[in-house]
């Protein structure tokens, strides 16, 4: 797999950047940061800080808090370092992952709206579902994002009273569309009252422009789909409303979100139906990866498969992090038929091998020196 050749427009340092997260994610990490130390040189102070925010998390995860510290230090790790423990948060190890939220949370006024949502699912995975509401509430911003997490949120709500307090949060928040939006995930949790109040939002919505028509369209899709759980005769118009408002440009969109709105309330069979409907594209990945993310039921992998046919482009960024997806949840023979498609380019292979590490730990030095023969750098020589 390593021996795939960097192909045509494939930048140089991006592939190093991925080879230096990748040795640092499989405990390289004198490797790693001598890759980071080549991309400072050059300029490249971006690609550095990712990488070298993985060798701070990965210290870390080993318990060498003083390494990890001064990994940080020595170059102040800039958004990419951030990012990079943003994206460790979806399918690396447990240790791995409780260093990056510490990591996450060290930086907390930073966080962006691409890094508070997979923070906080990890936080209310862990059982600190109060400060998980607390950091998504207090930085609201992109309405997919928002609605996306609220939704993981209210299905990890530890009780019926966690569940009632994000139920008000929710009903608080100033934006009409984003306070709907919110509110209409938590009923696809099963949550009658926040069902109500996002009906009547929805009924009481006046201003149709193309922007607001599109946000309360998904609304109504996922208010379509909380009524075929309950049986809500009167939101069963909703969705024919909501197909209405939307241009055929913003419809792969909309049709990504009834496939998690559709996983979100346990209808896995549906969502696979409507999967098929949903374009081939970002939009089919993107509904993929969120629902084998969030809402990891039996099955769930099958939509990962079905994501990954017919991508178009950002196959090297899109397939290693559906490919991840199944190997945290452990699904070796999903995970392969993804192989050769995620390994297309020497950067996606890359990005392929931690999870295969994860699958085959007992293989992990051969794939670091593959990762270094491939960088000209020889396999050490086995001692007797």
């Amino acid at each position: 797999m390593i021996a795939t050749a960097v192909p045509p427009g494939t930048g140089p340092d991006t592939a190093l950047e991925s080879v230096g997260i990748a040795l640092a994610r499989l405990g390289d990490l004198a490797r790693a940061r001598s890759l980071a130390g080549q991309l400072l040189e050059k300029g490249q102070r971006y690609a550095a800080s990712a990488i070298l925010g993985a060798v701070a998390a990965a210290q870390l995860a080993a318990g060498d808090r003083d390494s990890s510290a001064a990994t940080r230090s020595s170059l102040e790790i800039c958004d990419a370092g951030i990012q990079t423990w943003s994206k460790l948060l979806d399918d690396a190890d447990e240790h791995l992952q409780s260093a990056c939220v510490e990591l996450l949370l060290a930086v907390r006024p930073r966080l962006s709206w691409n890094t508070v949502p997979p923070l906080t699912v990890a936080l209310a995975r862990r059982g600190e579902f109060p400060l998980a509401a607390e950091i998504l509430l207090a930085r609201l911003s992109f309405f997919d994002a928002t609605m996306q997490t609220v939704g993981v949120l209210a299905h990890l709500a530890p009780d019926a009273a966690a569940l009632a307090r994000l139920v008000d949060d929710a009903h608080a928040i100033g934006d009409p569309a984003l306070a709907a939006g919110a509110l209409a995930q938590i009923a696809l949790a099963g949550d009658d009252r926040a069902f109500r109040l996002a009906l009547t939002a929805l009924r009481e919505s006046k201003k149709l422009d193309r922007d607001t028509a599109s946000k309360w369209a998904r609304i109504a899709t996922d208010l379509s789909v909380a009524a075929s759980v309950r049986i809500h005769p009167e939101a069963v118009p909703l969705m024919h409303w909501a197909l209405s408002l939307v241009d055929t440009h913003d419809e792969p969109t909309l049709l990504s979100r009834r496939v998690q709105a559709l996983a979100a309330a346990g209808r896995l069979d549906a969502a696979r139906e409507a999967m098929a409907t949903v374009p081939a594209g970002f939009a089919r990945a993107d509904a993929a990866a969120t629902v084998t993310c969030h809402y990891p039921q039996d099955g769930a992998s099958e939509l990962v498969l079905m994501a990954a046919d017919g991508i178009p482009a950002g196959r090297a960024e899109w397939i290693p992090r559906l490919a991840g997806r199944l190997a945290a949840a452990g699904d070796e023979p999903r995970f392969y038929r993804l192989l050769q498609p995620g390994a297309e380019s020497f950067a996606g292979a890359c990005r392929m091998c931690p999870g295969l590490a994860r699958l085959h730990p007992e293989h992990a030095p051969a794939i670091v020196d593959a990762l270094r023969s491939r960088l000209g750098q020889p396999a050490p020589v086995p001692r007797c």
